[in-house]
């Protein structure tokens, strides 16, 4: 940074999340210096650094004014005497007066990125709407940061050249950075190279930036990128790929990461035109962080007591020789865990490793440094992998057995503690609970999809405010003497908090312990929720290492928690001791499949591609081990599935479970079920989205359609172009089955329909008893309004007809809404109408008798077999739509389940109305029936679906959980993301569980009288039976 001796300067400072930009620019508007430096979350001391650089360049030459924007700007322009400029504002003014021949301005920051358009009026250039991101950090350069971070790729070096190398970017959720994670988990899980998910990455901001905060808008040329991903190389190409820019098209200016303070110093040259007075940095140095913090806090931690408390002893051989072992292998997100134990199940060697999105590097590693130090006086003989990689790295290492991490946790649990009832494990991008009894689990639970209770975020976290983890964020928590308190809600919110408090000037102390109590909090509420936490508590994990978390949990428990030996590679430890028990238990003879300790010279092959067989169009992972057959992972079907693969199941039993969920498709469809194009006829066409209320009720409106003269066309399968579609189209955060719709809209114009037909489905008919209200969901009412918001269905020339329907009035109220719209507007006859209501009825009575004779077949069919068959407790359009279940009944088909889709089950005409009568919404009055009837049958299982961001279920959930009264049922949380690998952990989980629970006892009916206070909230207490 060179001096320079212009008369007169104007200083630009932006002070954001992350970092502290600052320039200077001249009464030429030139940009003299510019500086740019990360804050790691003390915003004050960075400015006066930054400050004290530009003060030495100038000079002594006169300050004609400061402008100050950003996060932290106001903060820093009282201090400072500077004025405090938007953000919009700085960024328009940098592009208006320096580029002005740009029309569309992308700007990604740390923690926030911005959209400004701009047009031409009078020959100058001025903003004409701008749009920003919500309080999600995803599409930032945070998020990029963090990801980079996870899997080892230095950000600034690596990142955007890697990303440069792939031909066959996988996608990966960037709306939300837990979906990215756990997408990015799958794919290291499946082999998938390092440089192919960075590529992803970047495409993923790219999209995320297009959808959620160009929501729809024209990206007119030329585009400027503006921040600091700007520098990033791979995340420019995906956004020139995914906005269709050409080579003179995006423009990127070389201070591209300081245009805030450019814009600032700018707009600071027109406010300070009557004069100005910098106060210098007088008021900066002396500014006292404590008086402005938070005042709220927690209890100082105290760390003393749990010194003693870590053990990693392992056994000494001291020279024996061929000492049977057995090998545990834990393949995480972030870490990797080998270990080898005695049959005696003594600790002989282990290994804690960074897993860096290379899983088949960190076990070769692993199980190599084992090998070295005690192959030469060990006889393995057995194997054991868990973990979300344990099938890939089962094949590869040759494992003989492959078990989900709960019980592999639980294992090791209750061999370190018998008496253990209660166990807490969190790692790095999951966290569980699990509830023992008598030394078997009977009750676990996982995070769902948010990450604030997990090892990875208090990492990510502890680097924003410059702590090493390991080394310094314990002693830095101990020593706060009033602990932060940013709340137990998502990553986003407390993230927010500690931003903010930074800002203010919390000490890094009172941060570290802030953040201890938040991921603890986070956990008890998210994970256990209100689940029994028993007397003796272990904490599992690499987390447990925190000494400061390990402080904050007995603090919010009030109870004693203890660390037990190896407790962060309990997982390997407890699949070892799988292992050893399967040995015993088959015989000691029994050969095992272990490929040997040193495997670094065996050679693999991983390619990706894209999979298009049918419209899943599956990413898919073929890894070729040396010496062995090709492995596919990824694939949501069994198309790569060679003759033996069922992993829980022979081939034979394979081939006696029926699939109803695949059954179901082809009876409510009918001849729609596969319609790739439409065969036009001389009726005017009429599409129907293949989402939401059509997923139980398109019998009934086919066939009204038909008989009042249209051909039906109806939207394909939910693939991932539909997806992709979706979240490029939706305008604001819903769940996932309300975005999808926005996808089968854009299918069936593009099939040329001549209408598509969305009516707002205000209430639907009772099934389940005499409730007062059967409403349908605010967002299902509301599904054609948002529709026309997104989607310009003028310029398609397609009418969305939107009648109003109450199904619970009866069907001559439906009838009437129907008329309204079809006399009018296509001149039909009323009796032409309530002919086609009343057949249109019959069709959709027919369905509902086909559908429950059949489950009724099935459940008695398997019953008689001595095997439980599995309920999905769901809203027909999440549960049974095979694009956004994740492949549930697929899996379940896998692990020999039978699974039952909820229309399939006789619910008998059970009543429940008397006990729930305020249940307002019809799918939870449905929900609540089926999960009644499961209650009381022994013989049946049951799984909840439901979806993030689902307002109903938010109320559904806790009836559910009343209703079942220590049933368990499995709630699995289902979003756009496409890793599956959890999922698969919970169920096989979730089955483990069930061998050790009394189905019988739990579901003998229990009548509890209860005083409920009623929903309506009129002060009144009814007593009423619950079960």
């Amino acid at each position: 940074m060179g001096k320079f001796y212009n008369s007169e300067v104007w200083i630009g400072l932006d002070i954001g999340s992350v970092s502290v930009k600052g320039a200077v620019t001249d009464s030429e508007n030139k940009i003299l210096t510019h500086i740019y430096r990360r804050s790691y979350g003390q915003p004050v001391p960075t400015t006066i650094t930054v400050l004290k650089e530009i003060l030495k360049a100038i000079d002594g030459r006169e300050i004609s004014g400061v402008g100050v924007t950003g996060s932290a700007g106001e903060l820093i322009a009282s201090l400072t005497g500077g004025k405090f400029t938007n953000e919009i504002v700085a960024q328009s003014k940098a592009v208006t007066t320096l580029y002005p021949h740009i029309r569309t301005l992308v700007e990604m920051g740390g923690e926030d990125s911005k959209m400004l358009m701009f047009k031409d009026e009078n020959g100058a250039t001025s903003l004409e709407d701008f749009s920003m991101n919500n309080l999600c950090a995803a599409g930032t350069g945070s998020f990029l940061d963090q990801q980079a971070t996870r899997i080892g790729v230095d950000i600034e070096k690596e990142f955007g050249q890697l990303a440069l190398k792939s031909k066959h970017p996988p996608r990966i959720a960037g709306r939300c950075s837990v979906f990215a994670k756990s997408d990015m988990i799958h794919l290291q899980q499946i082999g998938t190279p390092v440089f192919e998910i960075v590529a992803g990455l970047c495409y993923a901001v790219a999209r995320s930036f297009k959808s959620n905060v160009g929501r729809g808008k024209k990206f007119e040329r030329p585009v400027a990128f503006f921040g600091g991903v700007a520098a990033n190389q791979g995340v420019v190409k995906a956004l020139a790929d995914e906005l269709e820019l050409g080579p003179d098209e995006l423009f990127i200016p070389p201070e591209h990461a300081v245009m805030g303070a450019v814009g600032s110093a700018l707009t600071a040259r027109e406010q300070t035109a009557g004069g100005f007075e910098f106060k210098g940095l007088g008021q900066l140095e002396g500014y006292s962080a404590v008086r402005e913090a938070a005042r709220s806090s927690h209890a100082p931690l105290t760390g003393e007591r749990n010194d003693d408390m870590y053990s990693v002893k392992t056994r000494k051989l001291n020279g024996d020789r061929s000492v049977a072992c057995y090998i545990g292998v834990d393949i995480g997100s972030l870490s990797t865990n080998v270990v080898a134990i005695d049959e005696n199940f003594n600790v002989l060697a282990r290994r804690y490793l960074r897993t860096k999105s290379r899983p088949i590097e960190a076990v070769k590693r692993g199980l190599k440094e084992i090998g070295d130090e005690i192959g030469a006086f060990v006889k393995p003989l057995g194997v054991g992998t868990t973990g979300s990689g344990r099938y890939m790295i089962g094949d590869f290492i040759g494992a003989d057995v492959v078990r989900n991490e709960i019980t592999a946790q639980a294992t090791a649990a209750i061999h370190f503690a018998p008496d253990v009832d209660t166990i807490f494990e969190i790692g790095g991008q999951d966290s569980k609970y699990v509830s023992v009894e008598n030394g078997a689990v009977v009750d676990f639970e996982m995070n769902k999809v948010c990450a604030a209770g997990t090892g990875s975020f208090i990492e990510e976290q502890s680097e924003k405010i410059d702590l090493n983890i390991e080394k310094d964020f314990a002693d830095t928590a101990f020593s706060a003497k009033t602990p932060g308190k940013f709340g137990d809600r998502c990553t986003v919110f407390i993230e927010s908090d500690l931003v903010s408090n930074q800002q203010k000037g919390m000490s890094k102390e009172d941060l570290a312990a802030g953040l201890s109590y938040s991921i603890v909090s986070n956990y008890i509420n998210r994970v256990v929720g209100d689940r029994k936490i028993g007397k003796k508590i272990l904490f599992q994990g690499g987390v447990a290492w925190n000494k400061a978390v390990v402080a904050a949990f007995e603090k919010v428990t009030g109870k004693e928690v203890t660390v037990p030996p190896h407790h962060d590679v309990t997982g390997a430890i407890g699949a070892a001791m799988i292992v050893r028990k399967r040995h015993e238990k088959m015989g000691l003879n029994t050969p095992t499949n272990f490929r040997g300790f040193d495997l670094s010279e065996r050679k693999y092959k991983v390619t990706t591609f894209a999979c298009k067989a049918c419209d899943n169009v599956c990413d898919v992972s073929r890894v070729k081990f040396e010496g062995d057959s090709a492995h596919y992972y990824g694939a949501r079907c069994e198309l790569f599935e060679g003759k033996g693969s069922k992993k829980n199941q022979g081939e034979e039993t394979a081939k006696k479970i029926p699939d109803l969920f695949a059954e179901r498709e082809k009876i409510i469809f009918g001849e729609n079920f596969i319609q790739k194009k439409i065969e036009r006829d001389a009726r005017p066409v009429i599409g129907i989205p293949r989402s939401l209320v059509f997923y139980e009720m398109f019998p009934f409106f086919k066939t009204f359609l038909e008989e009042v003269g249209f051909q039906v066309a109806l939207s394909g399968t939910t693939s991932h172009i539909v997806i992709r579609d979706s979240i490029e189209k939706v305008k604001a955060e819903t769940c996932f089955p309300i975005k999808i719709m926005h996808g089968h809209v854009m299918d069936l114009l593009g099939k040329g329909v001549d209408y598509i037909f969305m009516p707002s489905v205000i209430s639907m008919t009772s099934e389940s008893g005499e409730f007062r209200n059967n409403h349908s969901c605010p967002l299902v009412q509301s599904i054609p309004y948002m529709i026309k918001s997104a989607i310009d269905m003028e310029r398609s020339r397609v009418e969305l007809l939107e009648p109003s329907i109450h199904f619970q009035k009866g069907d001559r109220h439906v009838a009437k809404s129907l008329d309204e719209l079809f006399t009018k507007k296509f001149g039909l006859g009323a009796r032409a109408v309530d002919r086609a209501v009343v057949k249109a009825r019959a069709a959709q009575e027919k369905y509902y008798k086909t559908v429950r004779k059949r489950g009724r077949e099935v459940i008695k069919e398997v019953q008689e077999r001595k095997e439980r068959p599995v309920v999905i407790i769901s809203r027909p359009y999440n549960g049974c739509d095979p694009g956004i279940n994740l492949g549930i009944p697929r899996k379940l088909k896998d692990m020999g389940k039978v699974a039952i889709p909820i229309d399939f089950l006789d619910t008998g005409g059970k009543d429940i109305s008397r006990e729930y009568p305020d249940m307002y919404w019809r799918s939870g009055q449905v929900m609540m029936t089926a999960a009644s009837v499961v209650k009381r049958d022994p013989n049946l299982d049951a799984i909840f679906i439901s979806n993030f961001k689902c307002g109903p279920d938010s109320f559904i959930e806790h009836c559910l959980n009343q209703i079942f009264d220590g049933k368990p049922c499995l709630h699995l949380e289902i979003d756009e993301h496409s890793a599956d690998a959890g999922a698969v952990t919970r169920l096989e989980a979730f089955f483990d569980s069930l061998d050790n629970i009394d189905i019988v006892k739990v579901t003998a009916e229990k009548k509890i009288e209860t005083l409920v206070k009623p929903v309506n909230g009129n002060g009144s207490k009814r007593k009423f039976l619950t079960v």
